[in-house]
């Protein structure tokens, strides 16, 4: 076995994939704090899912790679697409709306009731 320093990015980009055949091809290495993959590339810190898509010649630029599974660990470029930011926050409010209040603000939308009787509680 090599030592680390040795190994192509490739090489160990692909030892940190788990592979299944028509499935979504999962992210086992470093993960960041909001649940993305995280890959060192030998000169910086990347995403997984845009650095796979280098493999087969797409560039995603400024653009966002949205995860047509939905899954934020998938690098199956089968599974992703460069998109805009519009179309993938687009995509994402058709899957997971946000809750809006009726003045159309987002936020958690409180029973009052229920809230004034958490806070009388706690106040007591």
């Amino acid at each position: 076995m090599k030592p680390w320093g040795t190994h192509t990015a490739e090489d160990r980009f692909w030892r940190k994939v788990e592979v299944r055949s028509g499935e979504c091809w999962n992210w086992i290495g470093a993960k960041t704090s909001n649940g993305y993959g995280n890959f060192w590339d030998g000169e910086r810190n990347v995403l997984p899912h845009r650095y796979v898509l280098g493999f087969i010649g797409i560039d995603a630029g400024e653009l966002e790679v949205d995860h047509l599974c939905f899954n934020r660990l998938c690098v199956n470029p089968s599974h992703l697409e460069v998109v805009t930011r519009a179309v993938n926050a687009q995509r994402q409010e058709a899957v997971h709306p946000r809750p809006r209040r009726a003045n159309g603000q987002y936020g958690r939308v409180w029973n009052q009731s229920a809230l004034d009787g958490l806070v009388s509680q706690l106040n007591a």
